[in-house]
């Protein structure tokens, strides 16, 4: 008998957490895999840094710094051996 993938995108981790314990019971699901969006390996207050940040950014986009400029401030401050 051929078998069929679902695949369902829940935003709430609550919510998702439920609804895979009720997946999880019915006798004919023979596999339950989860995946998780890569904001949901954050916390909440690493969450509302980065937000920040990207709200800082937003309105002073002249304040930012290149890689090349970040990269040798590092090498100055550093050293290129260290």
């Amino acid at each position: 008998m051929a078998s069929t993938r679902i695949t369902v995108t829940i935003d709430n981790r609550n919510d998702a957490k439920l609804f895979l314990g009720l997946v999880s019971a019915l006798k004919f699901v023979k596999e339950v895999e989860t995946e998780e969006s890569p904001e949901q390996f954050l916390n909440a207050q690493e969450m509302k840094i980065l937000d920040e940040r990207l709200e800082d950014y937003l309105k002073n986009p002249d304040k930012t710094l290149s890689w090349e400029a970040v990269k040798s401030s590092i090498l100055k401050k550093h050293g290129a051996g260290n």
